[in-house]
């Protein structure tokens, strides 16, 4: 019984493709320790492997304790409608603030 070409095909490629997945690991392992998040991640588990009465939610326990912030559709369409009103403020005060310079230029130079 002969092996299929595709399976053989792989075997070969295996040796090829191997080092370069664990490099990409490896630099990935190096990036996210360089960033701190290694660390931050690793006391977080372990405060909840050390909780004597564990919170039936770990996630929710682990987006909490990261100080994730999840908003819903509604507080999100708030905070967009919010910003388009300061960014208009925003873009009002500007033009004042170019007005009056303009008009203290003027009034200094006469």
């Amino acid at each position: 019984m002969s092996v299929s070409p595709d399976i053989q095909t792989l075997c070969q490629n295996k040796n090829q493709v191997a080092p370069t997945i664990d490099s990409e690991r490896e630099e990935f392992r190096k990036y996210f320790e360089s960033s701190g998040a290694l660390d931050v991640l690793t006391r977080v588990m372990k405060d909840l492997y050390e909780k004597e009465n564990k919170p039936a939610d770990a996630l929710s326990y682990l987006t909490s304790a990261l100080g994730v912030v999840n908003f819903d559709a509604r507080e999100t369409a708030l905070l967009q409608d919010e910003l388009r009103s300061l960014k208009l403020v925003l873009k009002q005060l500007e033009e004042e603030n170019r007005f009056l310079r303009e008009k203290l230029e003027k009034a200094t130079a006469d």
